[in-house]
């Protein structure tokens, strides 16, 4: 399930721009496994950046996360991923 979802999200970040944040999976507490990936977009009026989170319970349940932005990634990603590093599953 992470390999597939490693691959799905590789895919978009890249379809979205360049990577900047490389692919990464860390281990939960709770056994969860949290995989994320980032890049900055750019358009003919506006940049900005496209970052995803895959969450994976040690069950076998799913979350995707999105965030489209602006601003500066590092920053972003890193609160994002305080927040998304502390979701739990409900049972």
């Amino acid at each position: 399930m992470v390999s597939f979802g490693r691959g799905f999200l590789r895919k978009q970040a890249e379809r979205a721009g360049n990577l900047v944040v490389p692919s990464a999976n860390e281990t939960l507490s709770d056994g969860s496994i949290l995989v994320y990936i980032g890049s900055e977009t750019s358009g003919l009026f506006s940049s900005g950046y496209f970052l995803q989170y895959m969450l994976v319970s040690p069950s076998g349940r799913l979350a995707f996360i999105t965030v489209e932005g602006k601003g500066n990634i590092g920053d972003d990603h890193a609160r994002y991923l305080a927040v998304v590093g502390k979701a739990t599953w409900l049972p």
